[in-house]
């Protein structure tokens, strides 16, 4: 009889064999072990296939509204720690981990019905969590941990050296780091100073005003010279304390709590699942984080004494900072807000109000932790503001950083570029951005499933761009999210002369670029944009744009369905059209596409400025 084995690693197949007699048949959700089976002729199936693109968006929704269902309990602590922000933060937390542990149990559920013996095969655990967050370590083999009460036969693998993996982790380059040296602009050598050089504050000692800067990204740094200019300090927000273990908080929703809101909500998004083992996961997961909570809280207010002590105490005072992930970050900025120092949260490139990806946290997401939200354009604003829960926050739209609208340094990217991929005299440069697959990082809804999102790279890699003409490069997410790694990495590359790259970013190589194709619709869509070069965007079905933004895209690049059978073949004739022909019809589209950069991407000019102004705004001096 055949043995169906469920594996996250080649380590784990080779493992599972010496436990097993006869035939196997193996299944997966690993690219490189389900391309490495298939190579040895055998018999593999991608276990994520199970489960429908649109179950698992109901999945997702599910999840979310489960955790509605049991917002009031998170409320109560939330009140009792004087932190409402803690709702979102936590809420955001705690659907997104429901939603992957529940996907990762409907897979198992299909796989312990797909007949015969079934065996999973894992490192029994799980990781992750600490210090107030919850969630599981990045290799964690969740499959083998989430499959009570089926009838499988759970097999223990050996451990990984889980240091070395993390280590793949967004990797830099040479080039990368002479290119950003070599932007020497007044935004960020203040930049520098307050991050590389520990300057703990920058400006005249009668300054009407400190901003204290936190996570910064391309626009805050545009904002720092024209806020030392008005007569505004810069100063380093101060780092919380980490938090230490407490007592659990009293009142949280329980296992069997989450079980009933989940089971209720897959009967009302047609769902089959078993939720008692993720809401047990979940609620344990929980318990432990908020040990944690009362003494961010402490931490929290006795950094914004100290900001107070110093360089605030005789004049107006505001934070500026990227998204809030943190526990730290949600507890300071809460504890900001009661101490009268407004925290302005600015948008992190252009992604918001694209796609459908943001709809079903947008009632938790990044806005309604601040005082004032800065976006890029109106587009993400508007997107934003039609959730009620962002209505006490004060939008203000300052358009995309220069640095990312433009490419600064264009020469040197080209140079570099040019020396890097090799092109011959006057060949162009081609480049597909590849998005990362997902794994334990999976957040539902309207995000591909990993088995897609293989299919569609494998054409690209390894069918489409061999036949692009030109200089053709593949980019590769510089991550790691499974234990083998990347199929097009670590097992095989894209066929020469089609040159296969992961370390590095494209932000830096861009303006070498003299033609894109990409797949996402979040942040990386400004960088390319922001070249000028045309763009072959490829719509996929599982990362779905909003209707009327997929129909502006259209009108302005050069937009090829997944969905039709024949997409190949499109993006292969579009990319080999004679430049000529390929400019003139980008050119065509200009006057469509500038109305779009302008509404969804772009926004308007002079982020810096328009930043500084709406700080001056939110701290009483304009």
């Amino acid at each position: 009889m055949t043995t169906h084995v469920l594996v996250e690693s080649l380590s784990h197949v080779e493992e599972a064999r010496q436990h097993i007699d006869g035939p196997i048949r193996w299944y997966s959700t690993s690219p490189v072990v389900v391309e490495s089976l298939e190579r040895s002729g055998e018999p593999v199936e991608w276990a994520d296939a199970a489960i429908s693109a649109k179950s698992s968006d109901a999945i997702g929704l599910a999840c979310r509204a489960a955790v509605l269902a049991v917002e009031p309990a998170l409320r109560t602590v939330a009140e009792r720690l004087a932190t409402p922000a803690l709702v979102p933060f936590v809420g955001q937390q705690l659907a997104y981990f429901l939603g992957l542990l529940c996907y990762k149990r409907a897979i198992v559920e299909a796989f312990a019905h797909s007949g015969g013996q079934t065996v999973i095969i894992g490192v029994p655990g799980l990781t992750g969590g600490g210090g107030g967050h919850f969630g599981i370590g990045a290799f964690d083999t969740v499959f083998r941990n989430i499959a009570g009460g089926l009838e499988c036969r759970l097999l223990d693998g050996k451990d990984f050296d889980r240091s070395v993996l993390e280590a793949d982790f967004d990797r830099g380059t040479v080039s990368d780091r002479i290119v950003s040296l070599a932007d020497i602009s007044r935004a960020q050598r203040l930049s520098r100073q307050l991050r590389f050089l520990k300057a703990s504050r920058i400006g005249p000692s009668n300054a009407k005003a400190t901003v204290f800067v936190g996570r910064d990204n391309d626009t805050i740094r545009e904002m720092l010279p024209p806020l030392l200019d008005r007569g505004i300090a810069l100063a380093r927000l101060p780092r919380p304390q980490a938090p230490v273990a407490g007592d659990p908080q009293e009142g949280l929703p329980d296992a069997s709590a989450l079980s009933e809101a989940l089971k209720q909500a897959f009967t009302d998004h047609d769902l089959t699942i078993d939720p008692a083992i993720p809401a047990g996961i979940a609620a344990e997961r929980l318990q432990d984080a908020s040990r944690y909570w009362q003494s961010a809280r402490d931490a929290a207010l006795a950094s914004v004494d100290e900001m107070r002590r110093g360089d605030a105490q005789d004049g107006a005072a505001a934070i500026i900072t990227n998204t809030i992930g943190s526990l730290a970050g949600c507890m300071q900025a809460a504890a900001a807000e009661d101490a009268g120092i407004p925290t302005i949260l600015v948008e992190h490139g252009v992604s918001a109000g694209l796609s459908r990806y943001h709809e079903p946290i947008r009632i938790w997401a990044e806005p309604v932790h601040g005082t004032a939200y800065l976006a890029c354009a109106q587009n993400a604003s508007d997107f934003f503001l039609e959730e009620p829960r962002t209505a006490q926050v004060h939008f203000h739209t300052i358009g995309l950083a220069e640095q990312t609208r433009r490419v600064p340094l264009r020469w040197m990217q080209r140079l570099l570029a040019r020396f890097k991929f090799k092109p011959r005299p006057r060949e162009r440069i081609v480049v597909y951005l590849a998005r990362a697959s997902q794994n334990n990082f999976r957040k539902l809804s309207y995000a591909p499933r990993d088995c897609d999102l293989y299919e569609l790279q494998n054409a690209m890699c390894r069918t489409v761009m061999p036949k692009i003409r030109g200089r053709s490069v593949v980019k590769l997410y510089s991550t790691r999210r499974y234990i083998d790694g990347d199929a097009f990495w670590d097992l095989e590359r894209a066929p020469a002369p089609v040159q296969t790259i992961k370390t590095g970013d494209f932000r830096f190589f861009r303006g070498g670029v003299d033609l894109i194709l990409m797949e996402s619709p979040l942040s990386t869509i400004g960088w390319a944009f922001g070249t000028g070069k045309p763009i072959i965007y490829l719509a996929d079905p599982g990362a779905p744009l909003i209707p009327e933004i997929r129909d502006r895209m259209e009108k302005s690049v050069f937009l090829v369905d997944l969905a039709e059978p024949d997409w190949h073949d499109k993006v292969v004739e579009i990319a080999n059209r004679p430049d000529a022909a390929i400019l003139a019809e980008w050119r065509a589209k200009a006057d469509a596409r500038d109305a779009f950069l302008r509404d969804c991407v772009f926004g308007p000019e002079e982020a810096g400025r328009r930043g500084a102004d709406a700080v001056e705004l939110e701290i009483g001096l304009r």
